[in-house]
């Protein structure tokens, strides 16, 4: 029996990744029904408590319950959705590898081939390594986040016990990119003048969706030149959405929002979920330019959602390549493999019918409500952002059922689940066929 399930996870690790999630989720759908859950007078039903569940593994943000979480949950309540946040954010498999360091284990073929398919890495060299790495370094840089984050809501007029309560909380939420708050109805919005908060949370965010093998790169070789390919894209690509979104959306509600309220506006809606501003009463085009910065998301290897900086990279430089002409994807006097650019048109096109299937069903289902606010909803669950227009709590079960399905399968990615029709990991084609060009267009 033991073989046989070695084998099963040789062959598909997939397979173990889905379950490990969809039980994890199970269990905190459990946990939140638990009557010391919720304060004193409250309760939860089952499919809200599921999609709280879902929500926080998948550190998506977004809350059907009709209560706000301050309102809704107890103490207790909110330290299980803080740790599911963590494990949701790190992932079960990069905590089981910084157990394996801790205990000194060697991990077998099968175990590296699950570890190096949930963290997304190319090859086997030093998973658990790198996974106790990825664990020490988000505490690290939470820890430092709560320090920071006390003082600005002592700040606000909180006495220390409660700044340090809510800096904790915020903290994790921020930097795994989750976007819950315990601040009432209206999230960052009555905070947003408290500059200390506003950078913090905006950093911790940020570094969260960097990537954790593109700052072990920057803090490793510290020089431009010496950075890999993979980080130099990463690292451009988030300049850009950040810099260019801003200015955009700034311009697009330019009597709206204020400049510094655009930054973390684009900033919050790249799968984080915290708001600065009012959405439902922004323009049309100022929604539908953070539709395309959820979409977008973060960077591989990280905590954030979306397609990835990096796909997205892929796609436009092959555009412009093939349009001077040329057939092959230079980067960073670097040839990206055609298997990357192959697997970013398959990333996308995937996920863009995923989200109309949703969209689709969804306003069949409640043609009572605002297309606009569907879109937008799927959009950010699919991202694991957790913005919303506010139509969260007016979904009907089927369609908080469909959302937890969204949300499932932005946080674990198309690509994972696409991959389930393998037959074999790492397989080659041996029979080569021959070429044959068809009619493009």
């Amino acid at each position: 029996m033991k073989k046989r399930r070695l084998n099963l996870a040789s062959k598909s690790p997939y397979i173990i990744l889905l379950m490990g999630f969809a039980i994890l989720i199970l269990v905190g759908s459990l946990l939140f029904m638990l009557p010391f859950a919720t304060k004193e007078g409250q309760a939860i039903s089952y499919i809200d408590s599921l999609f709280l569940s879902t929500s926080a593994i998948c550190v998506t943000g977004l809350v059907s319950s009709p209560l706000p979480l301050a309102e809704l949950l107890s103490p207790f309540g909110c330290i299980i959705l803080l740790l599911l946040v963590e494990v949701g954010g790190l992932g079960f498999i990069t905590l089981v590898t910084f157990a394996f360091s801790l205990m000194g284990k060697k991990a077998g073929v099968s175990t590296n081939l699950l570890l190096k398919e949930a963290m997304n890495q190319n090859s086997y060299h030093e998973l658990i390594p790198l996974g106790k790495k990825i664990v020490l370094t988000s505490f690290l840089f939470q820890g430092i986040g709560v320090i920071f984050n006390t003082v600005a809501f002592c700040i606000e007029g909180f006495n220390f016990f409660e700044s340090l309560w809510y800096s904790i909380f915020h903290t994790i939420s921020a930097f795994n990119n989750a976007g819950f708050d315990i601040l009432g109805s209206n999230s960052f919005v009555d905070y947003k003048d408290n500059i200390l908060l506003m950078i913090t949370c905006s950093t911790l965010i940020l570094c969260g969706g960097l990537g954790f093998v593109v700052m072990f790169d920057i803090f490793n070789k510290k020089k431009w030149k010496r950075l890999t390919v993979h980080s130099k894209i990463v690292i451009k690509m988030t300049i850009g959405i950040v810099v260019i979104g801003t200015l955009i959306l700034k311009l697009s509600a330019f009597n709206e929002i204020s400049w510094f309220d655009a930054f973390l506006q684009i900033v919050f809606a790249r799968t984080a979920g915290f708001c600065s501003v009012n959405l439902p009463l922004l323009p049309y085009t100022t929604l539908i330019i953070l539709c395309v910065v959820m979409f977008i998301g973060g960077s591989p290897a990280s905590i954030a959602g979306g397609v990835k900086t990096t796909t997205v990279y892929t796609i436009v430089k092959s555009v412009l390549c093939f349009g001077r002409g040329k057939s092959h994807l230079i980067a960073h006097n670097r040839e990206i493999k055609s298997e990357s650019i192959l697997k970013s048109y398959v990333l996308v096109t995937i996920s863009l019918i995923f989200i109309i299937i949703m969209v689709f069903l969804i306003s069949s289902i409640q043609p009572e409500l605002s297309l606009r606010d569907i879109v937008f909803e799927v959009f950010s669950a699919f991202a694991t952002c957790g913005t919303t227009l506010g139509i969260t709590t007016k979904l009907s079960t089927i369609s908080k059922l469909l959302i937890i399905l969204v949300m499932y399968f932005g946080r674990l990615g198309p690509i994972t689940f696409i991959s389930l029709l393998n037959k074999g990991i790492n397989s080659e084609e041996r029979v080569k066929y021959i070429e044959e060009k068809i009619i493009i267009g």
